[in-house]
This record gives structure tokens, C-alpha cells and sequence, in this order.
């Protein structure tokens, strides 16, 4: 097997957690919860959830796939072909850094990319983590002690990725 290239492209997470007992507004003829009792989450909220997040993204990757094949969001890439020869995986995770939870979106490559390149596959990214994985990602709500944490990789504002610091041996 030829040497691949590792990066780990960072990305800012943020989650909603809705609390199990949700003050509910009776209306019609339904229960509507109130909006007000969500509690919203920055990357340095989540680092106490870092294995249900972790747990939840195994197993959402999962869903589709046979023999523990998990997504890889290449499979999809319809851009540059230079891309598709160079970039051999790009696979969503979280990763802990200064104590902030990330979004990680972890390319192993055959070869580095041109800036250019870069730039398409991380726009490529956003449209994934905005309305593609990220959006069904989302919508997965993981159970955690008091109630349920919703993880989004996407936000609209304030969106870049940031490519991870080389992790120095102990």
C-alpha cells in the first residue's frame, strides 16, 4: 500500500439540548414543547458528551452500509477529478483540541492539494455538513444524562475550516 497523507480539518460544533421535562403548551389539539427550554451548546459545552457524540456518529455512519463500512463523503464528490485521484476519504468525526470539541472531517490523501483544490472540497464540506450528512447528522438526537443532545456541523455564520495542528508524540 502507497504512503497516504493524513489531515484533519477542524470545523466549530455546536448542539441543542432539550431537557426531559420540557414545559409543554397545550394548543389545538396537540402538545407543542416551548422553544425556550432548549439550551443551546458551544464546542467547549459538548466536551463532557464527547463518547455519546463519538458513539452516535459510529452509528449513524453506519446506516446503509454492509460489512461496518462507515460513510465516506467522497463517495458522492461530483467535482474536479485532480480531487477525486487525490483524495482518497473524507470521514466526519469530532476531535477534542484546548478543550473545545470540534467537527473533523479527517481526508486521507495520495497526494497534498493545490489551495485551489482545497478550496473546492471544502465548499464541497459545507454543502455536506449544511444539507447533506450534517443535516441528517442533526436530526439524530442522542440521549445524555437529563435529557437529549441534537450535534450540528453546520452553522451559518462564523463557518471555516481550519486544518488541525500536527499532534506532537509524548
Amino acid at each position: 500500500m502507497e504512503d497516504r497523507i493524513k489531515v484533519e480539518l477542524l470545523t466549530p460544533l455546536t448542539g441543542t439540548f432539550l431537557p426531559n421535562e420540557m414545559e409543554q403548551e397545550w394548543e389545538g389539539e396537540e402538545y407543542h414543547e416551548l422553544e425556550e427550554e432548549q439550551v443551546l451548546f458551544d464546542g467547549a459545552d459538548l466536551i463532557p458528551y464527547v463518547s455519546e457524540i463519538r458513539e452516535k456518529i459510529a452509528e449513524y455512519s453506519r446506516v446503509g452500509h454492509e460489512d461496518d463500512k462507515t460513510d465516506n463523503l467522497m463517495d458522492y464528490f461530483d467535482g474536479s477529478t485532480a480531487i477525486k485521484e487525490k483524495v482518497v476519504s473524507a470521514v466526519p468525526s469530532v476531535k477534542e483540541s484546548d478543550g473545545v470539541l470540534y467537527g473533523c472531517t479527517t481526508l486521507e490523501l495520495k497526494a497534498y492539494l493545490e489551495a485551489e483544490e482545497l478550496s473546492e472540497l471544502c465548499e464541497y464540506l459545507t454543502g455536506q455538513y449544511s444539507d447533506g450528512w450534517g443535516e441528517g447528522f442533526e436530526q439524530q438526537g442522542i440521549p445524555v444524562e437529563g435529557g437529549e443532545l441534537c450535534v450540528h456541523f453546520w452553522r451559518p455564520m462564523d463557518f471555516e475550516f481550519q486544518q488541525a495542528k500536527p499532534e506532537v508524540p509524548k
